[in-house]
């Protein structure tokens, strides 16, 4: 009887391993996340913000002049523009009515992300009271990037319709802005400064 078990070990040694039955793993469900037909605004700023740039995050004068163009053109206004070269305001990260860019910190920022727009708002009217964008001269140089977080900064959410300067992923970023327009700016903030907004 020992033999016989000795064998059988010898033989499945032989066969090599034993392949395991195939798992096959639960279908993944798409994000449930749905986005309205046309942008839709999260905040409002009352009167035009100024734009501060941080020295440390490389973004030269020329390209932030370039990113607020293409919201000048929507019918949008902006303050002054401040090229910060390190003052208190840059290392405290920012100021009320501005919106300032700053470099990234570990703290608020997610490697995942290109860049990354933090905004502060009342909370009873959704009006925007401070912004900071958290981007590297690198991502400030990518077609559009710079250009999307202001929209964020403005207050507009995202919007995913493909090559919409406010979808939600680099890659589908365009250069379509229906909806971004500063009249539908003001419809949107009257929906949300109206009471049981949505």
């Amino acid at each position: 009887m020992g033999r016989n078990f000795i064998i059988a070990i010898f033989l499945v040694g032989l066969m090599g391993p034993v392949p395991a039955a195939p798992i096959t793993p639960p279908p993944i469900e798409p994000a449930s996340i749905t986005f309205p037909r046309e942008p839709r605004l999260g905040g409002w700023w009352n009167g035009f913000p100024a734009v501060r740039v941080c020295a440390e995050t490389g973004v030269r004068k020329s390209r932030i002049e370039q990113a607020l163009e293409v919201w000048r053109r929507l019918g949008y206004e902006f303050g002054v523009v401040i090229m910060d070269e390190g003052s208190i305001v840059c290392r405290n990260g920012g100021i009320t009515g501005e919106i300032t860019i700053l470099i990234p910190t570990q703290e608020v920022f997610n490697p995942r992300h290109i860049a990354l727009t933090q905004t502060e708002r009342l909370v009873d009217t959704a009006e925007l009271i401070k912004a900071r964008i958290y981007i590297t001269k690198y991502a400030s140089e990518k077609l559009l990037v710079l250009e999307h977080e202001i929209g964020h900064a403005i207050g507009w959410r995202h919007h995913a319709s493909r090559y919409h300067l406010m979808h939600p992923e680099w890659p589908w970023i365009g250069h379509g802005s229906r909806g971004l327009e500063y009249s539908r700016y003001q419809e949107e903030m009257e929906r949300i400064r109206a009471p049981g907004r949505n």
